[in-house]
């Protein structure tokens, strides 16, 4: 019984390695996608820095939107809003996902 566990386990650590190392292939368009991603948000984050009146993220929504936050975070509310970077084209439709994300998704043009 022992060699079955142990045949199986090897077939399982030799598939995963099979599909982490299909996964490392990256394509040109995604690699220029995440450039784009890296460009955009860095200028965003250029131009957060250079504003010194403002440093957390609620600092930078609307009156309305921060109010109803700083009520729900003063309750004891967790607030999660997905950020987004955008170019003179508009959203970069590019997110870095944890493994065992169960519908990863990279960089797409």
């Amino acid at each position: 019984m022992r060699i079955w566990r142990r045949a199986a386990c090897t077939a399982v650590l030799a598939a995963a390695a099979v599909v982490a190392l299909d996964a490392a292939e990256l394509q040109q368009r995604t690699v220029e996608a995440f450039d784009r991603y890296i460009a955009a948000t860095e200028t965003r984050m250029e131009g957060e820095r250079a504003d010194l009146a403002r440093f957390l993220w609620i600092d930078w929504l609307a009156d309305d939107r921060r109010s109803e936050y700083d009520t729900r975070l003063a309750a004891g509310e967790v607030v999660i809003e997905r950020l987004r970077t955008r170019d003179a084209d508009g959203d970069v439709d590019c997110a870095i996902y944890h493994l065992g994300d169960p519908n990863p998704r990279l960089c797409h043009p």
